[in-house]
């Protein structure tokens, strides 16, 4: 019979290792210019059309589109979210990482990752004009 000092140990344990995974592996994303790596895997993004959600091309992205962006993702333009809740970081800040939960009527910038959740981004402009 295992005894409940066991579980606690075991269970702050398995807690510590998630902790350590997360940390090193934002380090090496850091350390190997993470967007230089991810960048070229955004050539397609998920646009809602209708009740419809299709895959479209980076480039034919216009104004007043909708784009679904989940955990694990760049953003790849400015826009305003329209639905959902995410935990997102920017790379790019002065003060270092900076990490916040954007909620519904929040803006978000280009190139901000999203570590958590899943958000519906209406563009207000085409990736030629958004920040980098």
């Amino acid at each position: 019979m295992i005894g409940s000092g066991t579980l606690v140990c075991g269970a702050g344990l398995l807690g510590l290792w998630f902790y350590f995974a997360r940390r090193t592996l934002l380090q090496r994303w850091r350390q190997a210019d993470s967007f230089a790596i991810v960048a070229p895997k955004l050539h397609y993004v998920s646009v809602l059309r209708g009740d419809a959600e299709i895959e479209l091309a980076i480039h034919a992205l216009q104004a007043g589109d909708t784009i679904i962006v989940r955990s694990g993702e760049i953003i790849p333009v400015d826009g305003i979210i329209t639905s959902g809740t995410a935990w997102v970081e920017n790379h790019h800040t002065a003060k270092g990482n900076h990490k916040e939960v954007k909620k519904v009527q929040h803006r978000v910038c280009a190139n901000h990752l999203v570590l958590a959740g899943c958000i519906s981004v209406l563009i207000e402009l085409p990736k030629a004009k958004s920040t980098v």
